[in-house]
């Protein structure tokens, strides 16, 4: 038997109701329910739901239209079927425009059956239908708040004529017009002009490739856009959903670690090759100025005097490869920004041609910083001379002292700055600028775009590593003809800046005392060697920490000097130190190197430093003045 029907008969004639219970319940299982007025009618309509209406077409004060009204008004699709005892084809007409489904006459009840089982079956189509159109609407207004409500821009554009069909306002904002601007534009309008081929070659290849683009705003921005792309059909017509998130600043960011990590890179080889060329340079000025206290004056000592003069030369281009690695010996100290150009004032205007204006705009109540006056003097130096060269044809050169703050906000966008209170430096011309492919190398050594002959190309590097050495920051805006500005920020200290004290000259650079010399590299071992005994040291020499520890073991008498390379294989100068200091506490150490922290402090002691390439006036000052007992008044050269 078939499934359980539910049917509400609308009869005024029990007679004949029950001819109709009678010729269902033969297929059916039936649930009825008999009404004769409309107040009837509702009531049962209201209670339940059913599967049927049965209606007679004439009932008196009562009858289909009526029912059909009630149904209309309910908003039942409840489908009615008009059986009746004499209903003429204009009456079937009229009630199938009102909504029946279909007429039976009940002197052919032999119809009602079939009738019913097709009306059910299209109730059933009609009702599945109406059930996926209102998922289908469900999803699309899933689909449009989803689209509507995204953080990110979307929209949809015809892929035949690249005219935009729709946009959520995140793309709006982003991009800034309004929904008519941007949907009475194309994609062409995103794109620049140079990419309007391969823009069109994309959409006919359909590629939904994940890929990045240039795209600009309302307002010119340029913006680097990740695309993912999908087709569909969007009112008819062929189109594609597209998904822009903006990388722009990831990319800036990307580009700012990458340029990082390459300044490291060549900061390191930097640093090897001036640690090696010290050491060459060290032996050549040694020997250089040892003949020149022997030579009566002619052509050889002119000959010599060329030599020293070269070896000065790269003592001081190795000294600048050594800034940039921020591997040069400094003595910081608590410095006045606005003190140093004060000072130096005169000097700059002296450098720049008659047709710069200098201004200088320094704060009056400009912080202090923790840094090496000859270093900070060398950065203002460097950028001066640069902004001169970069006005060839004349214009203003303004230095500017200020207190910033950098806050999270713009350390986010700038990689390594830690937020805090800096003191700021900019040095800002009219010049001529850069481009972007000039910005991304100004920094590295021997990059240089001056004619032949009228610079090393480490300037610039040099300002880098000094401002790296006092954990700043340095930042440049330029763009070709709108002038550059380099902006330096230094950590801003509370202590006052105090008078540097003038080093005291040693009585006598002689001495007698006992040295233990430690050095890997031969040449510079032996020039050291030659200019301690000439100045009356006893001197034991060492190769190396493990040669030096046993020396210092078998030593029987004092050793009143360790005078140590920093960086040697095995053991570092720091270490050797520290382990003979335990042996001979009373022992004094001189080391010498290339580099501002190489190896490590250790057990924190004061411990003085030579820098390499070292003259022998310089190696015997400092010596002497380390056994005098004197702090070391700053790196000695």
């Amino acid at each position: 038997m078939a499934m359980a029907l539910r049917a509400l008969i609308i009869e005024d004639d029990v007679a004949d109701a029950e001819l109709v219970i009678r010729e269902l319940g033969r297929e059916r299982e039936l649930t009825v329910e008999i009404a004769a007025t409309a107040a009837a009618t509702r009531e049962a309509l209201a209670r339940g739901r059913w599967d049927l209406i049965l209606a007679d077409w004439s009932i008196p004060g009562f009858g289909a239209l009526e029912v059909l009204a009630i149904v209309r008004e309910l908003g039942l699709d409840t489908p009615v079927i008009i059986v009746s005892g004499s209903i003429t084809e204009d009456v079937a007409v009229s009630a199938m425009r009102a909504g029946a489904r279909d007429f039976v006459r009940k002197d052919r009840l032999s119809r009602l059956v079939p009738a019913i089982e097709r009306e059910l079956h299209e109730a059933e189509a009609r009702s599945a239908r109406r059930r996926a159109e209102r998922e289908v609407r469900d999803s699309a207004e899933c689909y449009r708040q989803l689209f509507e409500s995204s953080p990110l821009p979307m929209w949809v554009y015809d892929t035949d004529t690249l005219g935009f069909l729709a946009v959520n306002d995140a793309a709006l904002r982003r991009y800034g017009y309004t929904r008519d601007e941007f949907l009475a534009r194309a994609l062409t309008d995103l794109r620049p002009a140079e990419d309007h081929v391969r823009l069109r070659e994309n959409v006919a290849e359909r590629d939904d490739g994940l890929r990045i683009w240039r795209h600009l705003t309302k307002s010119g921005e340029t913006l680097a856009v990740e695309i993912t792309a999908h087709d569909l059909a969007f009112e008819g017509r062929r189109a594609r959903l597209v998904l822009a998130n903006d990388v722009t600043q990831r990319q800036r960011l990307e580009d700012q670690l990458r340029q990082s990590q390459k300044m490291e890179a060549v900061g390191r080889l930097a640093g090897g090759i001036a640690h090696d060329f010290n050491n060459i340079l060290s032996v050549i000025l040694s020997y250089g100025e040892t003949l020149l206290e022997v030579l009566e004056p002619g052509e050889l000592r002119d000959d010599i005097e060329q030599i020293r003069s070269a070896g000065q030369r790269g003592a001081a281009l190795t000294r600048q490869l050594l800034m940039f690695n921020r591997q040069q010996l400094v003595e910081p100290r608590v410095l006045q920004l606005n003190d140093v150009l004060a000072d130096m004032t005169r000097m700059l205007q002296r450098l720049l041609r008659a047709d710069i204006e200098l201004a200088v705009r320094a704060a009056p109540d400009l912080g202090s910083i923790h840094a090496d006056q000859g270093t900070i003097e060398q950065v203002v130096m460097n950028l001066v001379v640069n902004a001169g060269d970069a006005m060839p044809a004349g214009g203003k050169l303004t230095v500017t002292t200020a207190n910033v703050v950098l806050d999270r906000g713009y350390a986010a966008d700038h990689p390594g700055v830690t937020p805090g209170r800096y003191v700021m430096l900019e040095v800002r011309d009219t010049g001529t600028g850069m481009d972007d492919a000039t910005l991304a190398r100004i920094f590295e050594p021997f990059f240089t775009t001056k004619e032949r002959g009228r610079g090393t190309g480490l300037g610039l590097s040099v300002v880098f590593g000094i401002v790296q050495q006092c954990q700043g920051h340095i930042w440049v805006d330029s763009e070709p003809g709108g002038g550059t500005a380099f902006k330096i920020y230094l950590p801003r200290v509370d202590a006052i800046a105090a008078d540097q004290p003038q080093p005291r000259r040693a009585a006598t650079l002689y001495g007698s005392e006992t040295v233990l010399l430690v050095e890997d590299d031969a040449q510079v071992r032996e020039v050291a060697l030659a200019i301690l005994r000439r100045h009356g040291y006893a001197v034991i020499a060492a190769c190396d920490g493990d040669e030096a520890v046993r020396s210092c073991e078998a030593h029987s008498h004092p050793i009143h000097l360790l005078l140590t390379d920093m960086v040697m294989p095995g053991i570092t100068g720091h270490e050797l130190a520290e382990r003979l200091l335990r042996i001979r506490p009373g022992m004094k150490v001189l080391c010498m190197s290339g580099y501002s922290d190489a190896g490590g402090a250790g057990s924190g002691a004061a411990i003085a430093r030579l820098q390499k390439p070292f003259t022998a006036e310089s190696l015997a000052t400092s010596v002497r003045h380390v056994l005098d007992g004197g702090s070391t008044p700053g790196p000695q050269r």
